[in-house]
């Protein structure tokens, strides 16, 4: 009997060990994959029922449901987003560009899944490509976004000089340009409605996004290039139905699922 309680207690210690010094960096199975949510329309937004929509939410619905996967949104600024990534305070983030140095922090996904086009809008009457005409104008602008980054150099490159007006988030950005706090913003060229309500005067793409996940989430990114790569070359894709869904193929047509990350 002393034998068998002294097993019993062994098991336990071992057990109790085997807890502590487990990596516990890696989801595991049980637990709910941890997605970001930005507003940044029509990638997500909050529809009438104030409920996640938008093509980044269906496709991580299409994923979830093919991969037996359990996710949560998190709400986080887009300009944190990396930096709560990487300290796992989120798993998945959708819609980031691909850099050198982001490369050697984060797991990209092997397909890109969409081309990242923005429009400069101004609710003044300036004409397209005037970017001259801002001088002097004020600019909603997000710290740490590649886009707006992109614009700056523009602008300071053709001595061109703005107000600036700092922002966390695209959705901030947006709720100033309508109530005319700011004179001019960029966001996402698919939204047709600032199309129709203010001059788009400049376009720029800043190239593909990805799905990315922070360094330890290898087996999480496998399994969702793994999803891509089953409906690649088939007829039938969900995915290609999807992005058709929401955007304009004439100028995106064949883009989605080229594999540009060797």
């Amino acid at each position: 009997m002393r034998r068998r309680s002294k097993f019993r207690q062994l098991i336990g210690i071992l057990m109790v060990l085997l807890f502590i010094i487990a990596p516990n960096d890696c989801i595991r199975a049980s637990d709910k994959i941890k997605v970001a949510f930005y507003e940044y329309y029509p990638y997500y937004y909050l529809n009438e029922q104030l409920q996640p929509s938008g093509y980044y939410h269906d496709l991580m619905n299409l994923i979830a449901n093919d991969l037996n996967l359990d996710y949560e949104y998190v709400d986080v600024p887009i300009n944190q987003a990396l930096d709560k990534l990487k300290n796992k305070e989120i798993d998945l983030l959708f819609g980031i560009s691909s850099t050198p140095k982001r490369q050697e922090e984060y797991l990209f996904s092997k397909y890109y899944i969409n081309i990242n086009r923005v429009g400069l809008f101004t609710n003044h009457n300036i004409r397209y490509g005037d970017l001259e005409a801002l001088n002097g104008m004020t600019i909603g602008f997000i710290e740490n976004e590649q886009n707006y980054q992109r614009l700056l150099n523009m602008l300071e490159g053709k001595n061109i000089n703005v107000n600036l007006k700092i922002v966390d988030s695209y959705e901030s950005t947006l709720n100033l340009f309508r109530h005319h706090q700011v004179d001019a913003i960029l966001y996402s060229a698919e939204y047709t409605d600032l199309d129709k309500k203010y001059r788009n005067i400049f376009e720029f793409s800043t190239g593909s996004f990805y799905i990315v996940t922070n360094k330890e989430n290898k087996e999480l990114m496998t399994k969702i290039d793994s999803y891509f790569e089953q409906y690649d070359s088939l007829p039938n894709n969900p995915i290609h139905k999807l992005y058709e869904s929401y955007f304009n193929l004439y100028k995106q047509k064949s883009d989605l699922f080229i594999l540009i990350i060797t």
